[in-house]
């Protein structure tokens, strides 16, 4: 007949590796591979110069909605002198 420590020996040593296992893994610090952080650090620039081509492509897209309206009311100053002068 088994006696209880003899029982109970293999389930307290995997319970001494499980604890050292926990204790690793709880001091690892948390660190980024190289390549991903490459990854994420390529990513965050294309993100920055995308940003950058809307914010240009606004002020252009201002800049001829802008122009659009002077040329919208040339021609209706035009129109208006055109039908004044044909009076």
């Amino acid at each position: 007949m088994e006696n209880i420590e003899d029982r109970l020996s293999p389930c307290l040593e995997r319970l001494q590796r499980l604890e050292m296992m926990f204790d690793e893994l709880t001091n690892k610090h948390a660190e980024i591979p190289f390549e991903k952080e490459r990854v994420l650090l390529e990513s965050w620039d294309r993100i920055k110069h995308i940003e950058f081509d809307l914010e240009k492509t606004k002020r252009v897209l201002h800049a001829t909605v802008v122009k659009q309206l002077d040329i919208a009311e040339s021609l209706d100053a035009m129109r208006g002198l055109q039908t004044w002068v044909n009076l």
